[in-house]
């Protein structure tokens, strides 16, 4: 037992992905409620046929933004990106292709060398390069000596940990089962310290340099991804960065002092109301001009950074409040010490009171949703009680029952609210730091994903185990070295009572579909009569259950029946919840989607054409009855999405760079593209010489053509799901499955 805890507690320490932080001035400032609606000079991405045109990507780390390099090219192929124009209305991506679009957006290197390659063994030989140089950047990275032989140590005890073949990989796990992850989170802590905004910072940095980035300043990074320094062919086609604002996090009081102190400050994320106008407001209980004052926000919020014609900044999901451009923070002091029930309103899995799986009232069912304000215990809310939280924090907190109700204020703008924009650096960090679900620093979220495998620990392994989990899961409370896995958002600078953080925007909307749409309808001249035309590229490793999901939740569904567009749902294979992305009227099933799977020959790519109605979705700014028609490019290439430490970088640079070529030169593909959009099928012609992929060389878990159908496996963080495997011995699965519960997260969110 003492074993497993000491794995448990060095585990997340090891997964502290990152570099030391670098210089940057950033202050809040601004202090009125912001209107992110956007007057949007119609032009690009408006077709000849009076329709818009968008794209949406998937994220899934460096798989992610080297897919989107290839499908760039394909479009610039079909006439859709060109030297001088976009025909794209928006570009909204998520993770690793959000890395991509900030490169797309304000590098010209990068735009000439990728969009415009002439041809696909351009792309092959840019792939290589930009993986040399983040090798190079590994390679050179400090190593943390006095580290070095416990981690060496602990990788030995962690190989064994796999049940059975004395250390290898279980058949159908491969290189992203979760004992591969935690030796790649290993490689991080030796080869990198500091935090993931600085690790990203520092990677794209040395990667622009070696691609011959010219722009202004001549920094990639520092960089102001603002409306003007746009590229010219960019200048109107909007840019949309997908992340999730976490709906609590900390203040560590006692972290700059080696006196004992009681307690955090705990700061919690809820709606802007009528009177939360100035700053800071008064604190009110005037139920007349504050009804909602004492709502917090119980999931992750969708947030979007922005960049149109004319706004730039952050957009949430919270079209049902006042602002979509600000939320609300209230501050109260929280415990140090970490208890499970501390945080039981934020819905922990699977809910005592759950209802799927289990009738009213029993134990055992997932919570999926429900309606906001409601006081049926059987239908989470993505807004809870205040009172409610506080009450179940002095359960263990006996002080925190004494205190007087906490004022509410606007939360700081992110990275210190400049007008210009944030920095190249923060919107590329903000967007991929999908470890953040196991940062303390956000003590809901920390409680919300770690509640799905304690639960699992529950069920399969007995109390012993469950009370070393749970002690385990208070000392990695306790220590604030994996707290940067998330991002603040003042980063570089640290994050107070007034600030939020931000996490992966994969743990509110993967596909980053739902906001590209709702951006549109923003628009005071948005014209619903016009036919919306969505390009969406899954840059994903299998075609599984999250994957389907992660289209499906776009639809009515089976996990969204009677959840209200906005709500709170918990979808079956997502570590945790959100507000529901739904945008169509139409019901679609797993089945429906699989029937509409059209293969492309000589390859693992596949495409979808769906089309759908948009319904009324008020936290999302959804507006209702405007058709759409999307296509689905759909990657299926089981390159993992953890390419960390210069091992796996070796092993993994010639399968992407073989990927993005075998994208560019897909005449099919193309072919398809150019008759989604009723582009000149003939115009373009594709330097098809260079050899296939071979699926053998890539990284994976077995033939890339088998394109999973039945698989329950979860690829939000680019692993198979322990419990959907066959069962294990108890001791070796138990300390596999424990180990997994705190790294849950620690992985780029794939697909």
């Amino acid at each position: 037992m003492p074993r497993l805890v000491v794995c448990l507690l060095l585990t997340v320490w090891s997964a502290t992905i990152c570099l030391g932080r670098a210089s940057m001035a950033a202050e809040a400032a601004s202090t009125s409620t912001r209107n992110a609606a956007a007057v949007h000079e119609e032009g690009n991405g408006d077709g000849d046929g009076g329709e818009v045109r968008l794209w949406s990507s998937t994220g899934g780390g460096w798989r992610a933004m080297f897919a989107c390099v290839g499908y760039a090219n394909i479009f610039k192929q079909a006439g859709l990106l060109t030297r001088d124009r976009s025909e794209f209305s928006a570009i909204a991506t998520n993770s690793g292709a959000g890395w991509f679009a900030t490169q797309l957006f304000y590098s010209s290197a990068f735009y000439e060398q990728t969009v415009l390659a002439s041809s696909p063994q351009d792309l092959y030989d840019f792939t290589m390069q930009w993986m040399n140089s983040y090798l190079t950047l590994s390679e050179n990275a400090i190593r943390n000596a006095g580290e070095t032989g416990r981690l060496d140590g602990l990788i030995n005890i962690t190989a064994a940990l796999r049940p059975g073949n004395n250390g290898t990989a279980p058949t159908g796990e491969g290189q992203d089962d979760v004992v591969t992850s935690l030796l790649g989170a290993y490689d991080v802590a030796k080869y990198f310290v500091g935090d993931w905004a600085s690790f990203v910072d520092q990677m794209l940095e040395a990667a622009s340099i070696e691609y011959g980035h010219d722009g202004p300043g001549q920094s990639l990074t520092q960089t102001v991804a603002g409306a003007a320094g746009r590229l010219p062919p960019l200048q109107r086609t909007d840019m949309l960065i997908q992340a999730a604002l976490a709906p609590s996090s900390r203040v560590r009081l006692h972290s700059s002092s080696s006196l004992p102190v009681e307690n955090d400050m705990g700061v919690f994320v809820g709606p802007i109301t009528a009177n939360i106008a100035n700053d800071p407001p008064p604190a009110t209980t005037n139920s007349n001009t504050n009804t909602n004052a004492d709502d917090l926000y119980s999931v992750a919020i969708n947030s979007v950074y922005i960049v149109n014609d004319t706004y730039t900044g952050f957009q949430y999901a919270t079209f049902d409040s006042a602002s979509s451009s600000d939320v609300a923070v209230m501050s109260s002091p929280i415990s140090t010490t970490f208890e499970f029930n501390d945080w039981n309103p934020y819905y922990l899995y699977p809910g005592s009171m759950g209802r799927v799986g289990a009738p009213p009232g029993g134990g055992g069912g997932l919570f999926t949703g429900g309606n906001s304000g409601n006081n049926d215990p059987e239908k989470p809310s993505a807004l809870i009680s205040s009172n409610a939280v506080l009450e179940a924090a002095s359960s263990t907190n006996a002080a925190m029952a004494q205190m007087s109700p906490p004022a509410t204020k606007l939360m700081a703008l992110p990275f210190g609210g400049n007008p210009e924009g944030a920095l190249v650096a923060q919107v590329a960090a903000v967007t991929s730091a999908a470890a953040g679900t196991s940062s303390p620093a956000l003590p809901s979220v920390f409680t919300q994903a770690l509640s799905k495998q304690r639960a699992r620990v529950r069920q399969s392994a007995g109390l012993a185990a469950l009370t070393a989990f749970d002690a385990a899961v208070g000392a990695l409370n306790n220590r604030a070295i994996s707290d940067d896995l998330a991002v603040c958002g003042q980063w570089p600078n640290p994050c107070g009572e007034r600030d939020g953080w931000f996490i992966d925007g994969g743990f509110a909307d993967n596909p980053s579909v739902a906001m590209n749409i709702a951006s549109y309808h923003s628009r005071p001249n948005a014209d619903l009569t016009k036919r919306l035309k969505l390009v969406l590229t899954v840059t994903n490793q299998r075609f599984n259950a999250y994957v389907q999901n992660i289209l499906l939740q776009y639809f009515a569904t089976d996990f969204n029946q009677g959840i209200a567009p906005g709500e709170y749902v918990w979808i079956p294979t997502h570590h945790i919840p959100r507000r529901s992305a739904q945008l169509f009227q139409e019901t679609l099933t797993a089945d429906d989607l699989l029937d509409l799977v059209e293969p492309i020959a000589d390859s693992n790519m596949t495409t979808i054409k769906l089309q759908g109605t948009t319904l009324d979705n008020p936290a999302f700014g959804l507006r209702a009855g405007q058709r759409v028609d999307v296509l689905i490019l759909v990657l299926n290439d089981p390159i993992t999405t953890f390419v960390v430490g210069p091992s796996v970088i070796n092993q993994t640079m010639t399968p992407l760079a073989e990927m993005t070529r075998h994208i560019a030169s897909n005449a099919e593909l193309l072919r398809r593209v150019q008759a989604f959009f009723g582009l000149n099928t003939g115009s373009a012609t594709i330097d098809d010489t260079t050899d296939k992929p071979d699926p053998g060389a890539n990284i994976g878990d077995g033939d890339a053509n088998d394109v999973t159908t039945s698989s329950v496996a979860t690829e939000e963080i680019g692993m198979e799901d322990p419990v959907s495997t066959s069962p294990a011995p108890v001791a070796a699965y138990l300390a596999l499955t424990v180990c997994g519960g705190i790294v849950v997260a620690s992985l780029w969110l794939t697909n």
